[in-house]
């Protein structure tokens, strides 16, 4: 009897030590898994995690509104420096080339400043985190890497129309990828 006793003593312990160590090396891969999917996000992921982000902390007159669509080749999104008195502006990034996007509650005078506007329009709305950007002014900086970059970026800002960022699916899905990944 006590030699049963002893063995099955034995098994147990043996068993309780098993499971605890496969627990370990389990949590060890998950937790090794997660930070390899952390590490592979993409530049235009983390930015539009950080946009998030700030938005859900009440800073959300930058990328208050967003167009309706990605923009095709688009590699990240930032804002330009402080909020300006009148409004803001916001840089979405192809590589070299990008495209400032400069929302305020009316046109300037020159609205593009020493830059030729791409587009000078009214948004077509206002949200409620951001009432007074209703006007955007769009140009191009930098160098496209091909004749066809800066023609569908063209393109595409000379025809989109914005929505609030809250119902751009594909802002929501980045953000989404970008903070679980």
């Amino acid at each position: 009897m006590r030699r049963v006793t002893i063995v099955l003593v034995v098994v147990v312990v043996g068993l309780c030590a098993g499971i605890g160590v496969y627990g370990q090396v389990r949590r060890h891969h998950r937790e090794a898994a997660i930070e390899r999917a952390r590490q592979a996000r993409t530049p235009l992921q983390k930015a539009a995690v950080g946009i998030d982000l700030a938005r859900r902390v009440g800073d959300a007159r930058h990328f208050a509104v967003v167009p309706e669509r990605l923009p095709p080749g688009l590699v990240t999104m930032e804002p330009i420096g402080d909020v300006m008195e009148d409004g803001v502006m916001d840089v979405y990034s192809f590589g070299d080339l990008k495209a400032v996007v400069k929302y305020t509650a009316v046109p300037g005078d020159r609205p593009c400043g020493e830059h030729t506007c791409l587009r000078d329009t009214e948004v077509g709305f206002v949200t409620d985190e951001a009432p007074s950007l209703r006007h955007a002014s769009i140009w191009l900086t930098g160098q496209a890497s091909s004749a066809g970059q800066e023609t569908e970026v063209r393109q595409f800002w000379a025809k989109t129309t914005w929505v609030p960022t809250a119902e751009a699916e594909w802002f929501t899905k980045l953000a989404y990828e970008g903070d679980v990944g």
